[in-house]
């Protein structure tokens, strides 16, 4: 209970608070979160199959993968695990 909390990035200074920032705005429309939930259970699914899933039609699904793409080519290189 006593553990630093400033070594798991729980500091308001942290290098991990703009990593946050970014994460939480990428998964701030629910139909990006049950994408990726959709996603964690299949390696890969169709973007129609996907659509149905989620219950959207596939032309904005597949502007959601766009944006969650475009958010992952941005962290390349970065270290993106937050370890306690």
């Amino acid at each position: 209970m006593n553990a630093d909390k400033n070594g798991c990035g729980l500091d308001p200074s942290s290098e991990y608070v703009e990593l946050a920032a970014e994460v939480l705005g990428i998964l701030s429309d629910p139909t990006r979160i049950k994408i990726v939930l959709a996603l964690r259970q299949v390696d890969e699914l169709p973007v129609n199959a996907l659509a149905e899933l989620v219950g959207k039609k596939p032309s904005g699904v597949s502007q959601h993968l766009a944006r969650l793409r475009r958010s992952e080519e941005r962290r390349v290189g970065k270290e993106c695990t937050i370890q306690c």
